[in-house]
């Protein structure tokens, strides 16, 4: 018997998106393996307060399905016969690693303890692990259509250096959009060579804050000290790092971006 339902939410699971005991992450880790969806609760009696677990659930599924399309598990295998490290290999060339047991296991390098995993695929990465030293397990995702990166403190995804949770779409050349997932620091490093896909040189051209869908304030580059309000903190480009300092922790901002060369 599973000791979580796979796909249905509720509860105060909630809170949990970066505990690697939580029953949200040992679900998403049976989502992941097996091609599932998951629902994203707003039923009565469901604490609307919380939103963050809501987006994670959206932003670790949606770019997965699309990847899987409607290709087909072709066979589950057992890591050295162990029935508690799974790995999920699809028609199209997809492999899932999955770890059910407490201990570490590392695959390509990633660190996989309970309830974490590793997915690899055409054009697709993803994975859960947990950091050097840590206890927490970090979210990373790279898509065509979105990058995710959430960790519960300061971490170096490469592509972005963050604490919290952010979600990165690039609508078209030179534009980015950065949504505030949870912020839990006071910075977030976005290195635009991977995330433009491009090479500099790199001019920092505009910033909107965008709140509740509503854009509350440009922010030209040339004025010193804007609306203390809707600052964006900080805002700079270092060689290839564009740095900021995104606004109060609410999942409703979001930051469109303009990079220049």
């Amino acid at each position: 018997h599973l000791p979580v339902s796979v796909n249905s939410p509720g509860g105060n699971e909630e809170k949990d998106w970066g505990d690697r005991k939580s029953p949200f992450q040992h679900r998403v880790s049976l989502n992941v393996l097996f091609g599932r969806s998951e629902l994203i609760g707003c039923y009565w009696g469901s604490d609307l307060s919380r939103m963050d677990t809501r987006l994670m659930g959206y932003y670790l599924h949606s770019a997965y399905h699309r990847m899987l399309g409607l290709n087909g598990i072709r066979e589950v295998a057992f890591a050295d016969g162990d029935l508690h490290r799974l790995v999920a290999h699809y028609d199209h060339g997809a492999t899932v690693w999955v770890n059910r047991r407490d201990e570490e296991w590392v695959v390509d390098g990633r660190r996989l303890r309970e309830a974490c995993y590793l997915i690899q695929g055409p054009g697709f990465l993803q994975y859960c692990e947990v950091p050097d030293g840590k206890d927490y397990c970090v979210e990373f995702v790279r898509s065509p259509d979105y990058w995710l990166f959430a960790s519960p403190e300061m971490q170096d995804f490469g592509a972005a250096k963050v604490s919290g949770a952010y979600a990165v779409r690039v609508p078209g050349p030179g534009r980015i959009v950065v949504y505030q997932i949870r912020k839990t620091s006071n910075l977030i490093t976005l290195h635009l060579p991977e995330i433009l896909g491009r090479t500099g040189p790199y001019a920092l051209k505009s910033l909107h804050t965008v709140f509740a869908g509503e854009r509350v304030k440009r922010i030209p580059i040339d004025v010193v000290t804007p609306d203390p309000k809707f600052e964006v903190r900080r805002t700079r480009v270092e060689g290839d790092n564009l740095i900021f300092e995104p606004s109060q922790d609410s999942h409703a901002w979001r930051y469109e971006i303009e990079i220049d060369r």
